[in-house]
């Protein structure tokens, strides 16, 4: 680890990354009571935290579905989670290029005011459903608005099935 402490040296976010490298491997109980018994900000604690996740789903990489690599790579603490990687084992080019590729997410093709001319009542079936067509859209099994929404009444149209056998 003292080499990988040098190289961070001029980094932006070496303090940040030196705490992300001290907890790293720490279960997430040990972890809650360092970061109260040293009294860290919410925003800290979180930047580390979500730092942590990202750095066990590149380890994960290729298992990940694609709605799952694209969240990663617009996640706000990306970037601390890939100097890390890049400290101690460097993240595979054609990954960082995936990661460029998708900065941020797309908006959403459908609301929950389509939803709602849909017949579905708001709750936790619209939120699931909600939830469900936008990782069809993150993961291109829908291509576009219209296609979203269709997909949407062929789902509700199982369930309705379904529901009547």
């Amino acid at each position: 680890w003292p080499s990988t402490f040098k190289k961070l040296i001029g980094s932006p976010h070496q303090v940040t990354i030196g705490w992300i490298i001290f907890l790293e491997g720490t279960p997430a109980s040990e972890r809650e009571k360092i970061f109260s018994r040293l009294r860290f900000s919410n925003s800290d604690k979180t930047t580390i935290e979500g730092a942590l996740k990202g750095i066990e789903k590149f380890r994960n990489f290729n298992d990940l579905r694609l709605a799952e690599k694209k969240e990663l790579a617009a996640n706000k603490t990306t970037h601390l989670a890939l100097e890390f990687l890049d400290l101690t084992v460097p993240v595979k080019p054609i990954i960082k290029k995936f990661i460029q590729a998708h900065p941020t997410l797309p908006k959403p093709w459908v609301n929950s005011e389509q939803l709602l001319e849909l017949g579905i009542k708001p709750g936790k079936e619209m939120g699931m459903l909600l939830g469900r067509v936008y990782e069809a859209q993150l993961s291109e099994v829908v291509d576009s608005p219209k296609a979203a929404v269709e997909w949407i009444i062929k789902k509700i149209k199982k369930v309705s099935d379904a529901s009547k056998a």
